[in-house]
């Protein structure tokens, strides 16, 4: 074999790797967590050698008339869902500042997203 088609052969190993990692990980410490808190940025991440996708960002702490948390009492969530529904619920309580509850799965180890898996929002009244 030639020293070319075995770093491509290599290279394939470890992209497939990493892509069955990224959907399966290696599973949930955590199943069922929630947390409240307000609601900050939904955005698109795309990394390098992984797939896009889409994370929420949420403080932990409530601002009120400029005072609040500081952002290393933040959590961020990957958005698995392709549920347009949640998307535009989240996007719309991060414009407005809203105080939602979570619910979301914590990964034992996370490869190219973030530890908490949103399983699903609702704006608190």
């Amino acid at each position: 074999m030639k020293a070319g088609t075995i770093i491509v052969a290599i290279v394939a190993v470890v992209f497939i790797s990493i892509g069955s990692l990224w959907h399966f990980g290696f599973g949930n410490s955590q199943v069922g967590g929630e947390a409240i808190g307000q609601a900050k940025k939904v955005s698109n991440a795309t990394p390098v050698l992984c797939p896009d996708y889409t994370y929420f960002d949420m403080s932990m702490g409530v601002l009120r008339n400029g005072v609040g948390s500081m952002s290393t009492q933040d959590m961020e969530f990957t958005i698995r869902s392709a549920d347009p529904n949640l998307i535009a619920l989240l996007k719309d309580a991060a414009n407005s500042g809203k105080i939602v509850k979570v619910t979301y799965n914590t990964r034992r180890a996370a490869v190219c997203t973030e530890d908490y898996i949103l399983t699903g929002a609702e704006i608190v009244k």
